[in-house]
């Protein structure tokens, strides 16, 4: 079988797709780099599939990047 019989393939759709690599780097690692290089210093991310999984990534990626993010689950609302 293809590479679906040793879980390789399986294990990376797993993942948040922003946390699938392109380019050696996580997908939303190219995105947070180019909004810190562009200023920002806050974002706000719609998160719905694990958003523990998330959570942790963007909590250590942010923080060296310089960048604060917020997560607002379902039943919060990012503005009032």
């Amino acid at each position: 079988m293809g590479n679906g019989a040793n879980g390789h393939f399986l294990q990376t759709l797993t993942l948040p797709k922003p946390l699938v690599e392109f380019g050696n780097k996580r997908m939303i690692l190219h995105q947070i780099e180019a909004l810190a290089a562009a200023g920002v210093t806050d974002i706000v991310l719609a998160v719905n599939y694990r958003p523990e999984v998330m959570e942790k990534y963007l909590a250590e990626v942010c923080t060296s990047a310089g960048v604060d993010s917020e997560t607002p689950t379902s039943d919060q609302q990012a503005c009032n």
